[in-house]
C-alpha cells in the first residue's frame, strides 16, 4: 500500500468525517477523502497539508484509491456501509465505529478485516488507527475479497431463492396438514 488512509463518504455531519480530519491532522499522516457535501468548506478549513480532498471520483479512480490505501476509515455509524464492503473487496482492512452495519460487514477475526472501535471520541479513532497499523501484517487480502463476496448480488439472489423455497415448502406442508 501507499502511505495513506482513505475516507469515502458524503460530507455530512452524521458521517463524522471531522473526527478523521482532526485525528489525521494530529497524526500528520496522509488521509485522502473522497466525497462532497455541505461540510466540505468546514472540513477543508480544519484540514492540515497531509489531508487531501479528492471530491467525487469515477469508479476506476475509486478502485485505484482503495487498492493503494492502508485502510478505509469510517468514523460514523452506518446502517450498512457499502464502502466497507468495497474496501474489503479490494483486499483492504477497515477502521470503523463498532455500531450499525459495520458490525455485520467488517470481520474482526477470521479473516482479520479491520478494527471496530467502541469509543466514538477522537481518542478512540486514534487508538483504532494505531491498532490497524500494528496488525497490518495479519491482513490477508484474498480472504477479505472472499468475505466481501457474501454481499454480492449473486449471493443475495441465491440466499433469497433458498429462503423463498423454504417458505414455499413450509406453506405447502401446512396446507397439506389442514386437509
Amino acid at each position: 500500500p501507499e502511505d495513506y488512509h482513505l475516507v469515502v463518504s458524503e460530507l455530512v455531519p452524521y458521517k463524522r468525517v471531522d473526527a478523521a480530519v482532526r485525528v489525521f491532522a494530529q497524526r500528520g499522516q496522509r488521509l485522502k477523502i473522497v466525497g462532497d457535501g455541505p461540510e466540505y468548506k468546514r472540513l477543508r478549513a480544519m484540514a492540515s497539508a497531509n489531508i487531501e480532498f479528492c471530491g467525487r471520483v469515477v469508479d476506476s479512480d475509486l478502485r485505484r484509491l482503495y487498492a493503494k490505501c492502508i485502510a478505509l476509515v469510517m468514523p460514523g455509524e452506518e446502517d450498512f456501509g457499502i464502502t466497507a464492503v468495497e474496501a474489503l473487496a479490494s483486499g483492504k482492512p477497515v477502521v470503523a465505529l463498532g455500531r450499525g452495519g459495520a458490525c455485520e460487514t467488517v470481520p474482526e477475526e477470521s479473516p482479520f478485516g479491520g478494527i471496530l472501535y467502541d469509543d466514538a471520541s477522537d481518542a478512540g479513532l486514534l487508538s483504532a488507527v494505531d491498532e490497524i497499523e500494528s496488525c497490518y501484517q495479519d491482513v490477508q487480502p484474498h480472504a477479505l475479497q472472499r468475505w466481501a463476496k457474501r454481499f454480492s448480488k449473486a449471493e443475495f439472489m441465491r440466499r433469497m431463492s433458498d429462503f423463498l423455497a423454504l417458505r414455499r415448502s413450509s406453506r405447502e406442508e401446512r396446507f397439506q396438514l389442514r386437509r
